[in-house]
């Protein structure tokens, strides 16, 4: 019988979020048969942690920062002797790669890039030019990641990956099918709710064609932070050709970092923002309070 290769993956938090995400669908997809998992996280566990199935293993490296926690993770690799280290998010993968030296030559190393909205910043694209072509592998979401990505690599390229990120669609469905606590549709229209980082990465502003297209009344939450609500952005939230009326619930965003559970404080300024921002005279007008 062939020996089960080693896998170890590399993560900040297991918190809500897309990188968390996809390495909880990951890891709950590998075939345990053919593959030793492992989870190594720097700040302990978090909301994902829950659903990693039982046969991954999972160590709390207990650091406060990536950079505090990269010794304990090279001893970490010293001593698990994995076949091959993966990790996600763009200062984890930096780290990681700045510590290559210290590792067994026989570990391979896989890099998740996860965001183009790094590459603005120069010592980050600088950062990347000079470490990540040390890794043996690095896996893209999309060719245009990929494009951006390539002239930052130069000649000393490793393996380049397009791979989309899993979606887990028997659990979708199985949810789909759960009753709604809340019902999607009330006298003022549909419920929207859109969550993620307001960067043009995001794709807010394909939302807002999209919104276009609903003919039926709908009120739109969006929750999330990041440079697009910085006061006179020239990609301003306001400046995209939301339907009529709607504009108005999109000026103030409501800032709420990812948490197990909304907290009451965070739920009092979901109700504050509601009530000073929509219109009560527009039709897209919300009296929904999310949290009560």
């Amino acid at each position: 019988m062939t020996a089960r290769r080693r896998l170890l993956f590399a993560i900040p938090s297991m918190a809500l979020g897309g990188a968390e995400r996809v390495f909880s669908t990951l890891l709950g997809s590998i075939d345990p048969d053919r593959y030793d998992l492992a989870l190594a996280s720097v700040q302990g566990g978090g909301p994902l942690l829950a659903q990693l199935p039982p046969h991954v293993q999972f160590v709390d490296l207990e650091a406060s920062r990536v950079v505090s926690a990269m010794a304990p993770l090279v001893r970490l690799i010293r001593s698990h002797q994995p076949d091959v280290v993966v990790s996600t998010l763009d200062h984890m993968n930096l780290a990681l790669c700045a510590t290559r030296p210290l590792w067994p030559p026989a570990v391979r190393h896989v890099i998740r890039a996860t965001s183009l909205v790094v590459l603005d910043r120069l010592w980050r694209r600088l950062a990347i030019r000079l470490l990540y072509p040390s890794a043996d592998a690095i896996v893209f979401q999309s060719d245009v990641m990929l494009s951006r990505y390539s002239p930052l690599l130069g000649h000393r390229r490793p393996l380049n990956v397009v791979i989309g990120n899993p979606v887990d669609t028997a659990a979708v469905r199985e949810r789909a099918t759960e009753p709604c606590a809340t019902p999607p549709r009330t006298a003022h229209g549909l419920r929207l709710v859109a969550v993620g980082r307001f960067e043009p990465v995001k794709g807010f502003d394909l939302l807002a064609r999209a919104l276009a297209q609903i003919e039926e009344p709908f009120t739109l939450t969006i929750v999330g932070d990041g440079g697009l609500t910085a006061p006179g952005s020239r990609l301003s939230l306001t400046n995209w050709d939301w339907p009529r009326g709607c504009a108005s619930s999109v000026d103030r965003p409501i800032p709420i970092r990812s948490s197990p559970r909304p907290t009451r404080s965070c739920c009092r300024r979901v109700r504050r923002a509601f009530r000073t921002s929509c219109s009560k005279r527009s039709p897209w007008a919300s009296r929904w309070s999310p949290c009560r």
